[in-house]
């Protein structure tokens, strides 16, 4: 598990945020159900979630996730860092509720929407809508400028399948989990090729990571 954060950490390194796609997903694709909030990282997965996001400036969420799941958005781990990463939803209408969990931490929140909201404490930015929702180039280039260089995206399917779509997500993380479950899926346009893959066991779950394009410098 070091080596593999240790190879994310240098591929972070570069001009323009750094963006890498996390989720989990049972045997049979799903990463989510109507309804209920799906568990499917292991304790050895968990720990990996958590010293990524110790590397990243920021864990981006879309609304959805934030609402269904109501998630911290924090680094738990011995000796915690002192900064905890920036939480950044992805909220196009406005939906997120200030008395949400990511707000209790007291560091850096950052909500996209394409309306004006009025949400205290939080640096609320206002950028383009587009048909998936909003203008993602457009936020991450407003992140690059409030500087913050690397950006973990952890859910839900509609924000996954946008940056990927959008050929915004540099590298991917997947952990499988051995259960079946008929759930959410995202859904993938076209095919991308996962360039210098790593398979990786972890627990009782098995990780795969790899890159969707050259860092750019």
């Amino acid at each position: 598990m070091e080596a593999l954060v240790a190879r994310i950490r240098e591929r972070a390194r570069g001009r323009e945020p750094y963006v890498i796609v996390t989720y989990a997903q049972s045997l049979d694709g799903s990463i989510g159900t109507v309804g209920d909030r799906l568990l499917l990282s292991g304790e050895a997965s968990t720990a990996l979630t958590h010293a990524l996001r110790r590397e990243c400036d920021a864990i981006a969420v879309g609304v959805g996730t934030a609402l269904a799941d109501d998630p911290r958005l924090t680094v738990r781990v011995p000796n915690e860092p002192p900064n905890q990463p920036a939480a950044i939803v992805f909220d196009s209408n406005g939906r997120l509720p200030p008395n949400a969990r990511l707000f209790g931490s007291g560091r850096r929140v950052v909500v996209f929407t394409a309306r004006p909201l009025a949400l205290p404490g939080t640096e609320v930015v206002v950028v383009p809508a587009d048909p998936g929702g909003l203008d993602l180039r457009a936020a991450i280039e407003a992140l690059g400028r409030m500087g913050i260089r690397s950006i973990m995206v952890e859910g839900g399917a509609r924000i996954i399948e946008s940056f990927v779509a959008a050929g915004l997500a540099d590298d991917l993380l997947v952990t499988v989990a051995p259960r079946l479950v008929g759930g959410i899926r995202p859904q993938f346009q076209g095919s991308r090729h996962i360039h210098d893959p790593v398979y990786l066991p972890l627990g009782q779950d098995f990780v795969v990571y790899g890159q969707l394009r050259s860092r750019r410098r």
